[in-house]
């Protein structure tokens, strides 16, 4: 096959590339999205995408539109490192959501993004964006700012240093108001997120650290409507839970390189 923009380019790249591409929220995506995801030329990306068709990793839909098939929903949850913290958590995860009733989320730290492990919802008036296997950005949501606020400061570097979106009016994208955030959570170890990836939905997240280390393994975090819910409450009921676990994590024999990129 040719090597499209990039002639240096390997054939297990391209593959990577086109992968990737549906690591967004979007479930399915057109030939002309992927193109646009990954700057393969059109004529490379249908030639492996038919390759990829064949060979059961991707399924064709109508309107020539893509997406991952069963096999690589069965591989992806053998990732060892999400498919454990998401074992681990999910007693505590379910425990929350009794008390809370609102949306708990589990989302674990993926290079200058977050991606989710687990939710727990129920019918509310406002449902939360992305989907479980999605990404979450770090800036405007609560499980990600927590995140954030631990991550290396090469990655602190990097999304501050961009161009940040602003998904509501109440989304923060001044690097220094982002910043001063960040200082506040780490202070006071907790992260708060109003309105910012949308409307009529705040969330409130604590992290999960690696054991012995304040490296950050994960966040969790409730999502719940604007109304009259009591944030002291939910924080009263969200920190022990997330302090059970962290305790909880540091149990199993994990090995440290199987990371989620």
């Amino acid at each position: 096959m040719e090597n499209g923009k990039d002639p240096g380019q390997s054939g297990a790249a391209k593959a990577m590339l086109i992968f990737r591409a549906f690591a967004g929220n979007e479930t399915e995506l057109s030939l002309s999205e992927i193109c646009d995801r990954t700057q393969l030329t059109t004529s490379t990306a249908h030639r492996w995408l038919q390759d990829l068709v064949g060979q059961g990793a991707l399924v064709r839909l109508p309107a020539r539109r893509y997406c991952l098939s069963k096999l690589m929903w069965e591989i992806g949850t053998r990732c060892p490192r999400a498919s454990i913290l998401r074992e681990v958590a999910m007693p505590f995860l379910q425990d929350l959501y009794r008390v809370t009733r609102g949306h708990v989320q589990l989302a674990m730290p993926a290079g200058d993004e977050a991606l989710l492990v687990e939710r727990l919802s129920k019918t509310l008036p406002v449902k939360p964006l992305g989907r479980v296997g999605g990404r979450l950005p770090l800036h405007a949501t609560g499980a990600g700012k927590v995140i954030l606020a631990y991550a290396s400061p090469e990655i602190r570097k990097s999304v501050l240093n961009r161009t940040l979106t602003r998904y509501t009016q109440h989304t923060i994208i001044t690097p220094q108001r982002l910043y001063e955030d960040l200082s506040t959570i780490q202070e006071r170890g907790y992260a708060t997120c109003y309105q910012e990836r949308q409307i009529g939905i705040n969330s409130y997240a604590f992290p999960i650290f690696e054991h012995g280390t304040d490296t950050i393994a994960a966040a969790v975090s409730v999502l719940v409507g604007v109304g009259p819910k009591e944030a002291d409450g939910l924080l009263n009921v969200l920190r022990p839970a997330a302090r059970d676990i962290s305790r909880a994590w540091r149990k199993p024999p994990l090995d440290p390189s199987f990371d989620v990129l």
